[in-house]
């Protein structure tokens, strides 16, 4: 996919040329975040010791998207780093919509894990794999 980069204070912005399938485009901004990995209050150490990951990372990628449909609304989707969690009533209802951390895409923040991580968002943007989790309320 053709994109066009540029290098900000708060990370690399990549502009993709290409629509999907739905006429959307993406923005995706990734950044490399380095841990205090002495401080137990560090969110790698506390996501350690809830069970979360098996191992601290000294660093690690985060990404944001920004998705455009037809109608002009912007929404965050195609992100392996993210979970659209939704959970449902008995009726169907939504009663909780949150997003929460995807650990299993929670990758330190090495040049082969930035390649593996937009192939990613870019392979979901273009086959638009759903995003969402859906838990049913017992």
């Amino acid at each position: 996919m053709e994109y066009t980069k540029e290098i900000k204070a708060d990370g690399e912005w990549r502009t993709y040329a290409d629509t999907n399938a739905k006429g959307e485009s993406l923005i995706v901004n990734i950044k490399k975040i380095e841990c205090n990995l002495k401080d137990k209050r560090s969110l790698m150490n506390i996501w350690e010791k809830a069970g979360y990951i098996s191992e601290v990372l000294p660093t690690y990628w985060s990404i944001d998207t920004y998705v455009n449909d037809t109608n002009g609304n912007c929404r965050r989707a195609y992100d392996p780093t993210i979970i659209d969690y939704k959970q449902f009533d008995s009726k169907g209802n939504v009663v909780q919509s949150r997003h929460i951390i995807n650990f299993e895409w929670l990758l330190e923040a090495t040049e082969e894990n930035y390649e593996k991580l937009m192939a990613e968002v870019e392979c979901r943007f273009m086959e638009m794999i759903p995003t969402e989790k859906k838990r049913e309320v017992a």
